[in-house]
């Protein structure tokens, strides 16, 4: 009865209306991170510094499958930390800020003599996203391809293009880019962003909150894309260091070879059924393309499928380009960032570069 009620509670978050504690969307996790940690051996690409106890680097795995324990198992630490993290945040909200007219609006915290966040809520549920699945996906399936399969490169090889941000490794990363990713309408690479996302949702759904709730996941970009993206190094997928990352669940820019069909064939393989706080993809379109009569079936194609969130602009790069330019002439112009909308002129030039460099669909 409490599902007929769902709402968006600010971008995406599905609750409940009124029925949950204040950490419904409390975190963003860089996945992409936690690969280049796993790949070169506990330190950050750009600057070396040490994060976690580990010497193992990329050159060091005999297998892709203990590469990819390795990647799991670091994965669910951090993230298990995360949600410790959040269980104090809770019980600090609950002493500190005890939120009394909010909590008098919230189901069953006046029947229970208690605050939202000290267990008066019907539901106390963590929520939050993985940034940068895509591209997780998509450098894995290129190590498993290049390294393990087809003996290609070599580990460290591939290590070295990466430190080096593939300046005098080219050709590998032209290689790379020419490899089928997600988006693509492949198996192989569409089964591997769907292998991280479900590692992904199996960490938290491990988890128990202090009064018996869950942690699942919100997946989109937001503005995390372009700010987790310059944290990152280079990625095996060919990216340079410091690019945005892949929008959510949508596929990279300049994935989707076959078009916006095989793009969303890709996108709705996944297992958005584990995805139970939406899974949000960006789908920009070419303006001259985008007619009521395309746009309708396309719409309703994804839905059917399984697609939960569907957003973006059909703004022609050219009026984006002149508006970065001339700012005053353009203060109305507004567009989908992602989760949000925006004057475009109000942006950051970074996000401005990120939505100027999506790709538009065009068939």
């Amino acid at each position: 009865e409490d599902a007929r009620h769902w709402t968006a509670g600010g971008c995406m978050e599905v609750s409940p209306q009124g029925c949950n504690c204040d950490l419904l969307f409390s975190f963003a996790h860089n996945v992409p991170r936690t690969l280049e940690l796993i790949l070169n051996g506990g330190c950050l690409l750009q600057t070396g510094e040490r994060v976690i106890a580990r010497d193992k680097t990329l050159a060091d795995y005999d297998s892709f499958e203990e590469l990819y324990a390795d990647f799991e198992t670091e994965l669910g630490r951090q993230l298990d930390l995360l949600m410790r993290q959040l269980d104090i945040w809770l019980e600090s909200y609950a002493r500190y800020r005890p939120s009394f007219l909010l909590s008098s609006m919230t189901y069953d915290c006046l029947e229970r003599g208690r605050s939202i966040n000290d267990g008066g809520a019907r539901y106390t549920n963590y929520g939050g996203s993985g940034v940068g699945i895509p591209n997780v996906g998509d450098s894995l399936h290129s190590i498993k391809r290049t390294l393990f399969d087809e003996g290609r490169f070599t580990g460290q090889q591939i290590l070295d293009a990466l430190r080096s941000d593939f300046a005098g490794h080219e050709d590998m990363q032209t290689y790379l880019r020419s490899l089928p990713r997600y988006g693509a309408d492949d198996e192989a690479p569409d089964s591997m962003v769907d292998r991280v996302l479900c590692t992904f949702t199996d960490c938290l759904r491990s988890h128990r909150t202090p009064h018996g709730g869950t942690a699942y996941p919100i997946i989109l970009g937001f503005v995390w894309v372009v700010e987790h993206g310059k944290q990152v190094g280079a990625t095996p997928d060919g990216r340079n260091a410091g690019r945005p990352f892949a929008h959510g669940l949508s596929p990279q820019s300049g994935s989707a070879v076959k078009g916006v069909t095989g793009a969303i064939q890709s996108a709705t393989s996944l297992s958005l059924d584990r995805v139970s706080g939406g899974g949000a993809m960006m789908w920009d379109l070419d303006p001259t393309w985008a007619t009521p009569e395309v746009v309708k079936p396309l719409l309703q194609t994804f839905i059917q499928q399984g697609g939960h969130i569907f957003q973006g602009n059909a703004t022609s790069i050219d009026e984006l380009i002149e508006a970065q330019k001339n700012p005053e002439e353009h203060r109305d112009l507004v567009v989908r960032v992602s989760g949000f909308s925006a004057r475009f002129v109000s942006l950051s030039e970074a996000l401005q570069n990120d939505i100027i460099s999506r790709y538009r669909y065009r068939d």
